[in-house]
């Protein structure tokens, strides 16, 4: 009775129709956003990565217009003096704090400023996720802008939903006209007129929308699934159908983008939204269970279009048909790589290859230490490394290499080594030794190829003698790289085990303020050649992540930083859960204010696995925001309500 009556006189107040325009924009138009970026790089970036330009579509155009409408929102603040009123504003002050002192301390700052490439996730991104919560909680006072806002983000959901189930079954907007006609700028097009997305084409059919990839899409699954299953079985009236359909398109985008880590956060989180609205569950039973077989059907659809395109079981990609732990199926496992003057010995599992540097190139020796005789194959074979049309970033890499080579001579000069021009240096061993190796070599260069079930392995006898090729024409050498975990532990979770253990080291140094926002590149051990090649085959790699929110936030900005939003994020749910335990009520913000809690949890559940991407953290962020602020006006309503009714 006093619930309708509040609303009834809520309906009458006016909204701050500006400020909740840039707030849907963000949440609703950052994560929408694909369009091509030709990028030069700052100076500290490009030696890094040995490249001075990068071509991106996911996250430099975001950034730029993140940039702009959080600069926007915070004028409005200030000029509002919107000062903060909750605890939670100033948790997310004291966040800003940290980041500030973190980017003005970094050995890096102008990639603290702005982020790494192909990320933009830099102080001013992180600025902007904070001001989007900070406005969120300011302007979001009344159930009709709650209304207003979610609206705008349930319509922008259901366009990405949309967009990922057409992309799965092969009408990809991402790999046709439409993306080369809209999504690629004139002046780039004049630099390459023969660029096209179909050059980018990734063979697996998974989900990845507009974020870019597969994981992204499941941590934004993660939010929408629950939010709109809660909505789905607690409201009463006509807008439960509309979610009927949006929790279907969310499921279809969850198991369709295959990340575990999403659909881990979207089941716990269902369950806590069903737990919470347990006495609205018999009355939707039929509605469900209906939605269940739903459900079961999409899958075995799925499974069907994936064999009937040759691309296998569906089915056996489901997160519980898959191992935890990363799985080499190699028959020949790589082991240790040891280095000498002179000689550099492979070493696999059931076999292992000496290359000796002498005057004449190189001589060859089995696991016995016994000589292999060898010859150059008649044929010219083109390399796994350097193609014959070498990138910008490959000759960049190759300029570095070549540094470190005694008597080497300039890349254009060293091309024909390279793309074997001319040059028998395929090997050929007899037909009963050294089986499985394949080896190429530059004997003018003392360098070589060893590759052997999948693992390539780049070494060439340097000044400092043989060492391994790795990242952006780096030679390196193998010693012992600190680590939390033992080795059994790298596999974990598709390798992120690997990167949690080789990161957890680096936090000794980051307790108060961290390396500065989005270096984590820069920090890791990218010089670990060894464990690159046993997780990943390839030591040419960059690791650019931890694959984590959490061990991200903690190396960029600070253990303490950390610890801050966690505060944020523990008590809001908390709260929420305090707040909404024993409720009965089946009004829309009630409801949402469930939904947009389980939301939140998703998100962080899936951030275990899953870093934070300017595809998604905005309307991570955002939901944040607006779920404090719809807590507030419950709270506010139940005092008010209480107060009437004595």
């Amino acid at each position: 009775m006093h619930e309708a009556q509040n609303l009834k006189l809520e309906e009458k107040e006016k909204i701050q129709f500006f400020p909740l325009v840039l707030l849907a924009a963000i949440i609703c138009l950052i994560p929408a956003i694909v369009y091509l970026g030709f990028v030069k790089l700052p100076q500290a970036m490009s030696e890094f990565l040995s490249k001075d330009h990068i071509v991106d579509f996911f996250a430099y155009s975001r950034s730029l217009w993140l940039h702009f409408l959080a600069a926007l929102s915070l004028l409005w603040l200030v000029f509002k003096k919107a000062g903060a009123t909750s605890w939670y504003q100033w948790i997310l002050i004291v966040y800003a704090g940290f980041l500030t002192v973190s980017t003005f301390l970094s050995t890096y700052p102008e990639w603290s400023l702005w982020g790494d490439a192909y990320r933009y996730e830099g102080f001013l991104t992180h600025l902007s996720y904070i001001v989007t919560a900070y406005l969120a909680i300011s302007i979001v006072k009344s159930r009709k802008a709650a209304k207003f806002v979610l609206g705008l983000f349930f319509a922008s959901a259901t366009f990405l939903c949309l967009v990922g189930i057409l992309q799965f079954f092969g009408f990809d907007y991402f790999y046709g006209e439409f993306a080369n006609r809209w999504l690629v700028p004139d002046s780039f097009r004049k630099l390459m007129p023969e660029f096209s997305t179909l050059m980018l084409k990734n063979a697996p059919r998974t989900i990845f929308s507009t974020f870019g990839n597969e994981n992204f899409t499941g941590s934004y699954m993660a939010m929408l699934f629950p939010l709109s299953f809660a909505l789905m079985i607690g409201v009463k009236d006509r807008t439960r159908y509309f979610f009927y359909a949006l929790n279907a398109l969310a499921f279809f985008n969850l198991m369709g983008c295959k990340s575990r880590a999403g659909q881990l956060g979207a089941i716990v989180s269902t369950f806590c939204v069903a737990f919470m609205l347990r006495h609205r569950l018999k009355d939707n039973l039929k509605q469900i269970v209906v939605l269940l077989f739903a459900f079961l059907l999409m899958v075995f659809v799925m499974d069907a279009y994936f064999l009937r395109i040759g691309r296998g079981r569906f089915l056996d990609s489901l997160a519980f048909m898959r191992s935890v732990n990363a799985v080499n199926k190699s028959l020949s496992r790589f082991e240790s790589i040891e280095l000498g003057r002179n000689f550099a010995r492979v070493i696999f599992d059931d076999a292992s290859i000496k290359a000796v540097a002498n005057d004449q190139g190189f001589a060859f020796y089995d696991s016995n230490e016994e000589n292999v005789p060898f010859h150059f194959a008649d044929e010219e074979f083109m390399p796994s490394v350097f193609p014959g049309s070498l990138s910008e970033g490959q000759s960049a890499s190759l300029t570095r290499a070549l540094q470190n080579i005694p008597g080497a001579k300039s890349p254009e000069e060293e091309k024909d080594l390279f793309t074997y021009r001319g040059q028998h240096s395929v090997v050929v061993f007899p037909e009963d030794r050294l089986r499985g190796f394949e080896v190429f070599v530059w004997p003018k260069l003392k360098m070589l190829q060893i590759g052997r079930t999948g693992t390539i392995i780049m070494l060439a006898q340097t000044r400092d003698g043989f060492r391994v090729l790795g990242y952006s024409g780096n030679f390196f050498d193998t010693k012992p790289i600190e680590k939390a975990f033992p080795e059994s532990f790298d596999r974990f979770a598709n390798a992120r085990g690997y990167m949690w253990s080789r990161t957890l080291p680096l936090l000794k140094n980051a307790f108060f303020w961290g390396y500065g926002p989005d270096t984590f590149a820069v920090f890791f051990p990218q010089h670990d050649v060894i464990g690159k090649l046993k997780i990943w085959r390839t030591a040419l790699m960059i690791v650019e992540k931890p694959h984590s929110m959490y061990f991200q936030i903690a190396v960029n900005s600070g253990v303490l930083s950390l610890v801050t939003v966690l505060i944020l994020f523990l008590g809001y749910l908390w709260k929420s859960l305090k707040l909404y335990y024993r409720t009965i009520s089946e009004s829309f913000c009630k409801i949402s204010g469930i939904g947009l809690m389980a939301a939140v949890l998703g998100y962080l559940i899936a951030a275990f696995f899953n870093d934070s991407v300017i595809s998604v953290a905005p309307a991570f962020w955002g939901l944040l925001g607006i779920g404090i602020a719809v807590n507030s006006i419950n709270e506010a309503y139940d005092l008010k309500s209480l107060s009437d009714a004595n």
